[in-house]
Parts: structure tokens; sequence; C-alpha cells
């Protein structure tokens, strides 16, 4: 029956909203729509995240990359609570900002992987450790992060169990040139042994990494 189905790939498709359906496959662990034209979610009463709130308690990877969701569709998913959601991928996308993280706490208790790359992203999203606690990889290369400005400005509040982290082809630079340098690489967790920054608009200085990180 269509209840006993655990994975679905839908991807490679010309999909425009996700079906309405598979909201009946309660039994989902994989859940794939890579690749297709996703711009909203099925209309449904409230507040529009009913969908997911139907497939939660067992989805543990949810594959979204490559269509043309945007910021308000990534809200929808964060305001459900993932218990078992793992990886989450919604890289290549139309998402111009990160929702307010404080938001979601505790939504997401397994969740060690999610791509966020080549979307219109034009800042790091703030305080990640408040919805992803037990995050350790992140993507967010390709995206229009550009200057940073961290003095005065709340701290990035990176998950403290990040292992690898990719910013690379951002255009990143320091307003405040080493200082920022310092400021930036000070609040990146010393857990990182791998963090992408090529093809960005300044250099870290190796000292100032190796004096942070341990295994880098």
């Amino acid at each position: 029956s269509i209840q006993s189905i655990t994975n679905l790939n839908l991807s490679f498709n010309k999909l425009t909203s996700l079906p309405a359906d598979i909201c009946k496959m309660k039994n989902l662990t994989l859940l794939s729509f890579f690749s297709n034209y996703i711009i909203q979610f099925p209309p449904m009463e409230g507040t529009g995240n009913e969908w997911f709130k139907l497939l939660k308690d067992n989805v543990e990877y949810l594959q979204l990359s490559q269509n043309k969701i945007g910021s308000k569709g990534l809200e929808l998913i964060l305001s459900v609570s993932w218990p078992y959601l793992q990886s989450l991928s919604v890289s290549s996308n139309e998402i111009e900002t990160f929702p307010d993280a404080s938001r979601y706490k505790n939504n997401f208790p397994q969740l060690n992987y999610i791509a966020l790359g080549r979307n219109r992203l034009n800042s790091i999203p703030r305080n990640l450790n408040l919805v992803f606690p037990g995050l350790k990889t992140l993507d967010l290369s390709y995206n229009n992060i550009g200057e940073l400005d961290l003095k005065g400005n709340e701290a990035l509040g990176l998950p403290n169990r990040l292992v690898e982290l990719d910013l690379s082809y951002n255009g990143i630079r320091f307003k405040d040139g080493n200082g920022g340098e310092l400021e930036f690489v000070g609040q990146l967790p010393t857990t990182l042994n791998i963090l992408y920054f090529d093809y960005n608009q300044c250099v870290l200085d190796s000292g100032i990494l190796n004096n942070h990180f341990k295994n880098l």
C-alpha cells in the first residue's frame, strides 16, 4: 500500500508544487525532489506548513535542492519540528534571507547536515546553534555574503559541534581588515577541521588559524 513506502525520489521532473497525496505516506524516511520547479507547497488550511507536519515524524533525509524555493518556503520548513531529520538540502534555490533562528529552537534535534549553497544570501545566518545544535556540516558556498562587519553586531552563533564549513565563492571581505579577520576566526567553532574559504576577497592568515583551531 501507499503507506508502506519509505523512500520516494521524484527528482528531475517538472513539478511546480509538492504533491499533496504524499502526506498519506506516513512511513517515508527519504524524500527527494531534486531538480524540479517547485515554488510553493500544497495550499492547505492554516499557516501552510500542515503538509510538512504530516510527514515530520519519520523523515530523515529531505532533498529540495535545485528548485525555485524562496525565503518564505524555507521559513515553512523551519517552522515544523522534525525529530528525526538528519539531512536538509535546499541549495540552488532563490533564498535571500534566513529567518530568525530563535523562533525555531529545538525543531531539528538530529540534523547534522544542511546545504544552503547557491542561493542569494547576503549574510551568514546568525544563531544557527539555536535551531541546529548538533550540526556538523554547513554549506553556504556560492552566495552573496560580501562584506562582513562583526564588531558591535550580534555573534555569529554557529553550532559548536560544526566540523565542516563551506564559505567559498562569496566575495567575503572584512570591513575592519585584520581586526575583522581576528573577530571572524575567533567566532568559528574550534571543532572545525574542514574550512572552505576559496574565491573570496580576502585571505585568512595561517597563523591566526593555527592559533584558533586544533584540527584544521
